[in-house]
């Protein structure tokens, strides 16, 4: 999941989340870390980008049927000065979406050098059954 912000200052952020038992948590990490050098030196493959459009293409879909978005994206349009039509012109622009700017963005947004890593782990009691049960 990526996020980027304008207000109250340009920032963004970028999260890898999988669930997994704990034993497996270094092995997903290393190789969450070695997709992303590949993306950022290479970009994405075909069926990759594919995948991905058709992913966005769903998910607009959904999301014009619903007064949230229509309504947040006509805010951030009156906020940030853009032509509200622009709106309508989500389906194209994940249409003309390239491999190219998919390593464009992740080069320029993604710093494997500084970054956080969180791992929830079970609580050691939680494995133990109830007395009584």
């Amino acid at each position: 999941m990526a996020n980027m912000n304008r207000v109250p200052y340009q920032s963004s952020s970028f999260y890898i989340t999988f669930p997994c038992a704990p034993d497996n948590v270094d092995t997903l990490t290393k190789a969450a870390l070695d997709e992303m050098k590949k993306i950022i030196k290479s970009g994405v493959t075909a069926e990759d980008l594919e995948k991905i459009k058709e992913q966005q293409r769903r998910k607009l879909e959904v999301e014009m049927k619903q007064n949230q978005f229509w309504m947040s994206n006509l805010y951030d349009a009156y906020f940030f000065g853009t032509k509200p039509s622009e709106i309508l012109h989500k389906q194209k622009m994940t249409e003309d979406l390239t491999s190219k700017m998919i390593q464009g963005a992740a080069k320029k947004y993604i710093n494997l050098n500084n970054y956080i890593r969180a791992t929830l782990k079970p609580d050691k009691d939680a494995e133990k059954p109830l007395k009584g049960f």
